[in-house]
């Protein structure tokens, strides 16, 4: 029975001095979870914007009614002036793995600057609060017949502008504070009418 006293008095004294004299242990540092803002697309028919997609993908004019587009104002390299992201949704433009988009700056004539083209994407998209010489990095979702199923990391590089690299195919959206633009539910807005087309006449209801 002393033997086994013995042992805990020792096994405490350890303890003790692991801990310290007179210290107190630090509390564990808890991760803070990342934080989101949604932004849904603008719902203002932008002529300008719609006439350029329209020439800029040579869209058939007979196909303009039946394209849908969106669009959000971001400041991707926090200069104080608004980009404009821009993707069109419709037969004509549709790829397997997603739909076209545009990065665009907006002239003082009112024309566009292409600083950006996406392939193909998915909404939402994520514009994540980390950074990559001086714009922040885009995250979105890719899948469809023949391509890799993910979430794609875009890096901005000075001479090329934005880049995916297919290294930074994640399985899961990765745990980043940002703002989720486009967040629009699509299949929603169908069945409510509520989208923009690139035709100039009113939709009817």
């Amino acid at each position: 029975m002393k033997k086994k006293a013995g042992v805990l008095s020792v096994m405490a004294l350890a303890v003790l001095s692991a801990a310290g004299c007179g210290d107190t242990p630090e509390p564990a540092v808890q991760e803070q979870a990342p934080s989101v803002t949604e932004e849904f697309a603008c719902e203002t028919d932008y002529r300008g914007l719609a006439d350029f997609l329209a020439e800029y993908y040579r869209i058939p004019e007979e196909d303009w009614g039946a394209t849908r587009y969106y669009y959000n104002y971001t400041d991707l390299n926090d200069d104080g002036t608004d980009e404009i992201f821009a993707t069109v949704i419709g037969d004509y433009t549709a790829q397997d793995h997603g739909d076209p988009a545009l990065l665009l700056l907006e002239d003082d004539s009112g024309g566009f600057e292409v600083l950006g083209a996406f392939d193909g994407i998915r909404t939402p998209v994520m514009v994540s609060s980390q950074t990559t010489n001086g714009w922040h990095d885009l995250i979105y979702q890719v899948y469809g017949p023949g391509a890799d199923t993910g979430y794609l990391i875009c890096r901005y590089d000075p001479q090329e502008g934005y880049r995916a690299d297919g290294d930074e195919l994640l399985d899961e959206m990765p745990p980043v504070s940002g703002t989720q633009i486009l967040s629009n539910n699509l299949i929603d807005d169908m069945d409510r009418g509520r989208y923009l087309t690139l035709s100039p006449a009113e939709k009817e209801e």
